[in-house]
């Protein structure tokens, strides 16, 4: 507002109007009429999401999702990645005409607006693009988790534009209106590992007894009650020899079965660890029959 008794001084009072009335006075000139003007102009307010006049859309969301999958059942490995980003709309309305403002530019954050009210807009029909939103973004690159027991099978991952190797790859320039991602990456379940490790039991040269057991690869070889059989040997007068690792061709240290270090399993797959035990019984001569001759 601009109010003054001079129209070619407009801010003479001042630019309010409470001001400027407490200013008017009579003059002492009688019979010359006094002239004050008012010059008022349309005042604007903000449209944005938290003073919307009625629009539910001026906050637009853009949602990342990769999800892991097994390739051979279709289900998931791990938890999905989901990642937002959040856009607001703005803009200027006219309290006068109850319009928004036309969008002439924005350049660097600066908003620049047509005041003209034959372009101004309505609120109820205006178009997203109508707004200024905020400065597009960037969705980042999105590392793929390592998943024991399984590997990437990157050529499956789809869409095949966001593939970056194992990885999903970021996307620039992400502006209110782009839409939802969503990607999928692909695991392929690695082929089941066999260690085997066996162990033979010998005395006196004669097989008497095995074992065999399996597990994971690089972890402890145990036979477990394989040593009941040793022990029962040994109590019939039997005695340990030696043990042999069959697989690597060298005998063991050790001088009884609880002595012996069998190691881990091997970390080659499909492996078949081989062990020997040689017990040993001294053999009790047979009874040679004795004839006696008496010569008188």
């Amino acid at each position: 507002m601009q109010a003054t008794s001079d129209p070619n001084n407009p801010t003479k009072y001042g630019t309010e109007y409470s001001s400027a009335a407490s200013q008017w006075m009579f003059d002492d000139k009688p019979g010359v009429n006094q002239s004050f003007y008012v010059y008022v102009e349309h005042d604007y307010a903000p449209i944005n999401p938290e003073n919307a006049y009625g629009r539910t859309d001026l906050t637009q969301t853009v949602t990342e999702t990769v999800h892991y999958i097994d390739e051979a059942t279709n289900k998931p490995v791990a938890t999905d990645y989901t990642n937002t980003l959040t856009f607001k709309g703005q803009g200027r309305v006219d309290k006068v005409t109850g319009k928004m403002l036309k969008i002439k530019s924005i350049e660097n954050g600066q908003i620049t607006y047509d005041y003209n009210v034959a372009t101004e807009i309505d609120i109820s029909s205006a178009k997203l693009s109508d707004f200024a939103w905020s400065t597009p973004t960037t969705l980042q690159k999105v590392t793929s988790p390592t998943i024991a027991g399984y590997t990437i099978d990157a050529a499956k991952t789809t869409p095949s534009e966001l593939a970056d190797g194992n990885d999903i790859k970021e996307i620039q320039n992400v502006a209110y209106d782009h839409g939802n991602v969503e990607a999928t990456v692909y695991y392929k379940a690695n082929p089941v590992e066999t260690h085997k490790a066996g162990l033979t039991i010998y005395a006196n040269g004669n097989q008497v007894g095995t074992a065999s057991v399996t597990g994971a690869k690089d972890t402890a070889i145990n036979f477990g009650s394989a040593s009941d059989i040793v022990a029962a040997y040994i109590s019939n007068g039997y005695k340990f020899d030696h043990a042999q690792d069959v697989t690597n061709n060298k005998d063991m240290t050790g001088k009884s079965y609880n002595e012996l270090n069998f190691g881990n399993f091997a970390t080659t797959n499909n492996s078949d660890q081989q062990f020997a035990i040689y017990l040993t019984k001294d053999e009790i001569p047979a009874k040679t029959q004795q004839n006696a001759q008496l010569t008188v």
